[in-house]
Order: structure tokens, then sequence, then C-alpha cells
């Protein structure tokens, strides 16, 4: 029987893991999935392209310092990111903002007073937030699980969050590991693109489930249901610094129904495939693509969806620094 610990949690922690040791791990390629980096070559390519595992809320130094990933992102013409990171508009921020919160009613009206009030020390031990403020009410569920999930993490890493400090490209005061692809793909001049729109994210983020799935999966983190939950976590921070994809995925799937694996990863993934052979086989363009670690393994992932379509893929050794800084 699977957990009802919530699937996106840990979905977020594929791409959000942070670093807790002191030591550089190296990864040698083998022919498991041990590698965030991939070269992509074959059907004709004459030259190779790059496929990267980002983690969202990863300090992204350790990429600066590996000239191996930096130089191959400079052969590129186009970097490829899930979305475009700055290319949201005012009227699309608005839209972002609406879909964050309740079309009815309130929290107050979804929850039992017991859970309420758990709900509501739950955020002001965590947050420093109070649902007696009447727009934080308005939060869909989804949306305070997140905020609560990161906030914890980050408690674990002896920070005391706020919410100014969970900004949703990343912990970084830099912006995200996706968003310093981009940028840096810019600076050298090259063309960005995206896989999905960012009205197409917000709804994978914030209308994928049901309403009372979401109270299921926010009361599962106000009372820490499950136990084991933050060893979970801390495993998969050891994996990503690992780089061991196949385990990742693994425990990903032990925690998530078929049906939220398939709307969080899998059906996404076969969405980018037919652009990625497009804009490779057919108008001939060398990618960086970022995308998050956990659209990577899997036989639906990423690698063998473009291995079905007659690329090879190869990993590439990168050292990933795992210390605090």
């Amino acid at each position: 029987m699977k957990k009802n610990y919530s699937p996106l949690f840990f979905f977020w922690w594929c791409y959000w893991l942070c670093c807790t040791s002191g030591v550089w791990a190296q990864t040698a390629p083998t022919d498991q999935l041990s590698s965030i980096f991939w070269e992509i070559s074959g059907k004709q390519l004459k030259k190779p392209s790059y496929l990267f595992g980002t983690h969202h809320l990863y300090e992204y130094d350790f990429i600066e310092q590996n000239p191996e990933i930096t130089r191959r992102l400079k052969q590129v013409e186009v970097v490829v990111g899930e979305i475009i990171v700055d290319s949201a508009d005012v009227m699309t921020m608005l839209k972002m903002a609406k879909s964050m919160m309740l079309s009815e009613g309130s929290l107050g009206k979804l929850l039992s007073p017991e859970d309420f009030q758990a709900t509501n020390e739950c955020l002001q031990n965590t947050l420093g937030l109070s649902l007696d403020n009447p727009l934080i009410q308005k939060f869909k569920p989804i949306v305070l699980h997140q905020l609560i999930s990161v906030a914890k993490y980050l408690k674990t890493e002896g920070k005391e969050p706020a919410l100014q400090e969970l900004p949703m490209e990343g912990l970084s005061n830099r912006g995200s590991m996706d968003a310093y692809f981009q940028k840096q793909g810019k600076v050298w001049g090259k063309e960005l693109r995206g896989l999905e729109s960012i009205d197409a994210q917000v709804g994978i983020l914030y209308d994928s489930y049901p309403i009372d799935r979401q109270i299921e999966m926010l009361l599962d983190m106000v009372y820490d249901r499950d136990s084991s939950s933050t060893f979970e976590v801390l495993r998969l921070n050891q994996l990503y610094r690992q780089q061991n994809l196949d385990a990742l995925h693994e425990l990903m799937v032990q925690q998530s129904t078929d049906g939220e694996l398939e709307r969080l990863l899998y059906e996404r993934n076969r969405n980018w495939i037919p652009q990625l052979d497009h804009w490779l086989a057919t108008e001939k363009r060398r990618l960086f693509i970022a995308v998050g670690a956990g659209h990577l393994p899997g036989d639906q992932g990423v690698i063998a969806l473009l291995r079905a379509k007659g690329y090879t893929l190869t990993p590439v050794s990168i050292a990933v620094y795992t210390g605090k800084e």
C-alpha cells in the first residue's frame, strides 16, 4: 500500500534538493542512470546536444565551477527549459495569482474547527502567517501545503524561513538553477525556448488535484502524519547529490499513485518529446535542455523517450558540490 504522503512534495524535492555535506561527489558514467548531465547524439546529428537535470532550489555554484558544463553551454545555439523563466507579463502574473486562490468559500469553511486550528498553528510556527487574515484563508490548500513543506525543510537545514524568503524560482538569492542556465545563455547570445507555457505549469501546480485531495495533502503536512517523511527527504537529497536517477525514480514511484505520476511527469514528458525531436532533427539546432531531474529517469522519462526516437544518450561525468557554503 502506498503511503498517503503528498507525491507533489516528493516531486518538488526531486528538483529542489539542498546540499548537506562537505565533499565533492564525482559520479563515473555507467549503464545505469548515474548522472544528471547527458550528451545527446546519433540520429544523424552532426554535433551533440545536452540534457541537464536541474534542482529548482539548489545553489548553482557547482555549475559555475564545472568547466565541463559551462563549456558545453557555450557550444549550443538554444537553451531549452520547462518554461522561459522571465517571460511572465502582468496578465500572466495575475492569472497565476488567481490560480492560487479558491474560487469560492475559504479554508474556514473547508476545514473542521480542529483542523483549522492545527493548520493555523502550523502556519504561525513555520511561516509567521495566520489564518485570521482573510486573504490567507482564500489560498488553495495546495498552496499552503507547498509553502509549509519548503519552510519545514529549511528548518531542518537550520534556517528560519519567512514568506518573503520562499521565492517561487529558487532559494538562492540569485535565482534558481533553471534561471541561471537561461540568463547565462542569454548573456552568451543563445536563443531561449520553453517546452510549456507558464499557464500550463501553473495549472499543473495548482489545479491537478481535487479540493478534497488538496485538503488531505495539507493536513498530512500539518500533522506530520508520515513519521518517515523527513528521512525520505534527506534520502532524496542524498540521491540527487549521488546523481542516482534510478533510485530517485523508484522512491517517487513508491510515494505516488499511477495517476499522480501520469499528471505530474509522464504526460508532460510525452508532450515535450515531439518538440525536442523537431528542434533537434528537423531544425538541426544544438540544444542545452535543462528540466527538473525528476523528468529524466524511468521508462517514460525523457532519457528513455529520446532513445526511443533514435537518439543516443551518454552520461557526462561531472562533480556536484555538496558542502554548505
